[in-house]
């Protein structure tokens, strides 16, 4: 049931200077690859998701609590 993501230092990186500068080209590599690493100074400061990934973060989490009520 929880959604298969891949660790954070496995996702693919962008700085947040390509970012705001070459936004179509994140939100096509988002699409292709479901999330990917912000950087600011080689470190990671947040991640992108794509909405479908995003949904099935949301639903696992409110079925986790639902099952956490259940014991």
């Amino acid at each position: 049931m929880l959604a298969d993501l891949p660790m954070l230092d496995q996702l693919p990186r962008q700085n947040a200077s390509h970012v705001k500068n070459k936004w179509g080209d994140v939100v096509r590599l988002v699409r292709q690859s479901g999330s990917v690493a912000i950087t600011n100074h080689a470190a990671v400061e947040m991640v992108l998701v794509d909405a479908a990934t995003y949904q099935k973060l949301t639903t696992n989490s409110l079925a986790l609590r639902a099952r956490e009520k259940l014991v």
